[in-house]
């Protein structure tokens, strides 16, 4: 019911508000030292699920937050907390499907992302990336809570696939 334009608007207001500098002021106030993102791989891409392309605005918001993280001396987990096709079948995936285990496309869109985010925060700062707050990454978590249908637990094809990711990854970084 809504158009892509208010959709916007309403993303925007949501990720602008989501986390703020006060939070990160509070967090270190409070001596803790790491925040987990939950991220969602259409925060970074768009299009169809088997043609995804990096958005323009793709690193604009975790580079913020990466930011105020640095600045209060704290480290962050980069949690992928929806992939592409679902994960895990819990509505915080992003969707309740579980097709991202049995879908080669959509293992290939995930292994391009986090290809992309490692470069990103490899990439000195001349060269359009964000080598400035690599420090400041404490991990990947590639995929939230992986289970497979029917199962409550991480399995052999789980494992295979998120193989393949950190693969991906250690091409670049």
């Amino acid at each position: 019911r809504f158009t892509k334009e208010q959709l916007d608007t309403l993303y925007d207001a949501y990720h602008s508000s989501y986390c703020t500098e006060t939070d990160f002021k509070n967090i270190k106030h409070y001596g803790l030292n790491t925040i987990r993102l939950p991220m969602y791989y259409r925060n970074f891409m768009e299009g169809p699920d088997d043609k995804l392309v990096m958005r323009d605005d793709a690193f604009e918001k975790v580079d913020w937050f990466l930011e105020m993280a640095k600045k209060y001396d704290l480290r962050v987990i980069l949690d992928m907390h929806g992939v592409v096709g679902g994960q895990s079948g819990f509505e915080h995936s992003g969707t309740r499907d579980i097709d991202f285990w049995d879908v080669e496309v959509y293992q290939e869109e995930m292994c391009h992302l986090w290809q992309e985010i490692a470069r990103h925060y490899v990439t000195p700062v001349e060269e359009g990336g964000r080598s400035d707050l690599a420090s400041t990454i404490l991990a990947f978590d590639l995929v939230n809570e992986p289970v497979n249908r029917n199962t409550a637990s991480t399995g052999k094809k789980q494992w295979d696939v998120m193989d393949k990711m950190y693969d991906a990854i250690r091409e670049v970084d």
